[in-house]
């Protein structure tokens, strides 16, 4: 069976097959011709854009550019044409969870779970850069492949914003089934939006639709107003209790971001030992650790500091700037070493109750590895900041990890293995930069 033709070509990408088409974009299945890597290309028609849609776009791009996460489907690079703007995104093959819901029907509380778990990872890290998605529905949920162990990814972030815990906004956006019914009373709203949306998922997981609808936004939030929401028979007390507690219309009643991410439905004794499967919180508290230990040295007196994108050095600093660098840099590191610290004593008192952080470090483990591979293919593909920085980080967790008291002899072998590989690509990194500053 022959090969499908390239018909166009995009910066270093070769477009193929339509993967689906919008209003304003069409989607291509896609090849970078050196790396060979297969990508989504949303190719979206500038001409169609107005010039709300046009700073949708740019908002879009601008988060996606800052997030790597596995459960977030990544933005790989961006072309610009005189007529469109090319996403390259990571191609998700699975489809959306509508089709999982739409050819296999209502979900058993196993199945809902493991869902839910992938997408409450996502939001954990959202959350983590103070992140709303605004527009979370089955369609935006992406699947890896068509396999039961599917990762689930978070996609479209067109309506996305930075708000912090105490920001309200009113703009009306979202799909009318999944919007909060405070965005559907045009009254102000925080990030606990997404958390009805959140519910709204899980109850069309269980059911196959979802808990309210209406012909439009008027006839819904009257249905949404009128009473409160009927459960699906047969289901356990814990998801019962998930499902109220995020679906309730009024957001101050509404569960928190902190409670649903150690909910005991997603992570039942059964299944745990009585803790969570999954620790999110120590795993942000870890990678948060890091970020400031890496923005710290970013600001080391020692370092020359860059502008973003790795154009070279900003202008000279008087010493006045140099000081309030140096305090900003002890600022950091004792923020860093301080989480480091409170992680250690939980985890000690975990061990002598018969627990284990075992877990944790795995993940950690993993996130290191991933950037790796992540950078990798920047380098591959000549993206050498991006792949410095991902490096950069990626060695500087495996060293702390090596450091952690409870990981053994052989672990501790195997982290420093890997530290030192990723050393050995940034020295690399560093002279192809020289070289290139050398012939600028």
């Amino acid at each position: 069976m022959s090969e499908p033709r390239c018909f166009k070509r995009v910066g270093p990408y070769d477009l193929f097959t339509t993967l689906g088409q919008g209003s304003f974009a069409i989607v291509y299945r896609g090849q970078h011709r050196i790396s060979k890597r297969t990508v989504a290309v949303k190719a979206i028609v500038r001409a169609r854009l107005n010039q709300k849609l046009q700073a949708n776009l740019e908002a879009e791009i601008s988060i996606l550019q800052t997030l790597q996460h596995p459960h977030i489907v990544r933005l790989h690079d961006v072309q610009t044409t005189e007529r469109h703007v090319y996403l390259v995104m990571e191609l998700c093959p699975g489809g959306d969870l509508l089709r999982v819901i739409r050819s296999q029907g209502a979900q058993t509380e196993a199945q809902t779970r493991g869902y839910m778990l992938q997408l409450v990872r996502g939001l954990a890290y959202l959350r983590e850069h103070n992140l709303v998605h605004r527009d979370l529905k089955p369609q935006n949920l992406l699947l890896s492949s068509h396999l039961p162990d599917a990762t689930l990814k978070i996609a479209d972030f067109g309506f996305a914003r930075y708000m912090q815990q105490a920001d309200l906004a009113e703009t009306l956006c979202g799909s009318p089934l999944y919007m909060a019914p405070e965005i559907l009373r045009f009254h102000k709203y925080d990030a606990k939006a997404d958390l009805w949306s959140v519910g709204t998922i899980a109850f069309e997981l269980l059911t196959t639709r979802p808990p309210y609808t209406g012909a439009n936004h008027v006839q819904l939030l009257q249905h949404i107003e009128a009473s409160e929401v009927e459960l699906p028979g047969g289901i356990s007390q814990e998801c019962a209790s998930l499902l109220r507690s995020l679906l309730r219309r009024d957001p101050t009643q509404r569960l928190s971001f902190g409670s649903l991410f150690t909910h005991p439905f997603l992570y039942p004794p059964e299944l745990s030992g009585g803790r969570p499967a999954f620790p999110s919180k120590a795993l942000a508290l870890h990678v948060k650790a890091l970020d400031l230990t890496q923005q710290a040295m970013q600001l080391a007196p020692s370092q020359a500091p860059t502008a973003a994108g790795g154009s070279e050095a900003l202008a000279p600093r008087d010493e006045a700037h140099e000081d309030v660098m140096r305090e900003r840099f002890s600022t950091l590191l004792e923020r860093a070493e301080w989480i480091r610290q409170q992680l250690r004593l939980t985890a000690s008192e975990a061990s002598r109750g018969g627990a284990t952080t075992a877990c944790v470090e795995e993940l950690l483990y993993r996130h290191a590895l991933g950037m790796g591979r992540e950078a990798a293919v920047d380098e591959m593909v000549g993206k050498w900041a991006a792949s410095r920085a991902l490096y950069q980080r990626a060695k500087l967790l495996l060293e702390q990890l090596a450091e952690e008291p409870l990981v053994g002899a052989a672990d501790r072998a195997v982290l420093s293995k890997y530290a030192a590989g990723f050393a050995w690509r940034l020295r690399e990194i560093e002279e192809q930069l020289a070289e290139e500053r050398g012939g600028d």
